[in-house]
């Protein structure tokens, strides 16, 4: 079996796609320049945190940053962060919040509890 079969398409929009990967049992978020494999509750947990960013108080707090994108997102690493567009993490969210809408599967849901 090749690696395509095994990662799911859970959903795709202009600049990303989501995967979940059944061999690794972990998501997979491809993001313009970004690659991210999270666990089933680093995924929860990245949702959640993306979610609750307001874009525009964000981009109004730093409109005096010498930086482009005004959101800065830490990677949980000291000397990395994420740094967005209003209108990228709004895509980013619509990419990723879709499938924590959706209903988990049985093995999706026993992961989350084991976790």
């Amino acid at each position: 079996m090749n690696n395509l079969k095994k990662m799911k398409l859970l959903n795709q929009t202009k600049n990303g796609k989501l995967f979940y990967c059944n061999k690794c049992k972990a998501y997979h978020v491809e993001y313009m320049n970004l690659n991210i494999h999270l666990s089933v509750k680093q995924f929860r947990h990245f949702v959640d945190t993306i979610l609750g960013i307001d874009s525009q108080y964000w981009e109004h707090r730093n409109r005096y940053s010498s930086y482009t994108r005004k959101i800065m997102i830490p990677s949980g690493q000291e000397n990395l962060n994420f740094v967005f567009h209003a209108h990228e993490l709004e895509e980013l969210k619509v990419l990723t919040a879709k499938r924590m809408s959706e209903s988990y599967t049985r093995e999706q849901f026993a992961l989350t509890q084991l976790i």
